[in-house]
């Protein structure tokens, strides 16, 4: 092997070591970066999780407080159907006391009207007795 060659040889194998020099730090870059990623993604989706975790607490607090109001709605459409009943009732009473007032006062002036046409007391209200 001449010189020349020798030379070559020598360039090359520099020119292959910086390669594989270049090549190391490439890979130690890149694993270095990876590992930075996958940190950040484990990091995210912690936090994710605990942000699920955070909406499913809510979501549960929410439901027990919907089923609590829905019961509250239930038992004051029972005491408004109660209710409602009672004042259906009082009116069908207040109707006929009404009547009865009705009556009483006609029955009355009957009475007041015979007891004028009678004069001195002895009339028809007397009679009506």
């Amino acid at each position: 092997m001449g010189l020349a060659s020798k030379e070559k040889a020598a360039f090359s194998m520099v020119g292959l070591g910086i390669a594989v020099v270049i090549m190391s730090l490439l890979t130690a870059v890149y694993y270095t970066n990876a590992a930075n990623v996958q940190n950040k993604a484990n990091n995210d989706i912690a936090e994710l999780q605990a942000e699920n975790t955070n909406l499913q607490n809510d979501v549960t607090l929410r439901n027990s407080q919907i089923s609590s109001l829905n019961a509250q709605v239930s038992s004051l459409n029972g005491q408004l159907a109660t209710l409602t009943a009672q004042k259906e009732d009082l009116a069908s009473q207040v109707d006929s006391l009404s009547r009865m007032v009705d009556d009483l006062e006609y029955q009355l002036s009957l009475m007041q009207a015979a007891a004028s046409g009678s004069g001195a007391g002895g009339g028809s209200f007397a009679r009506m007795q």
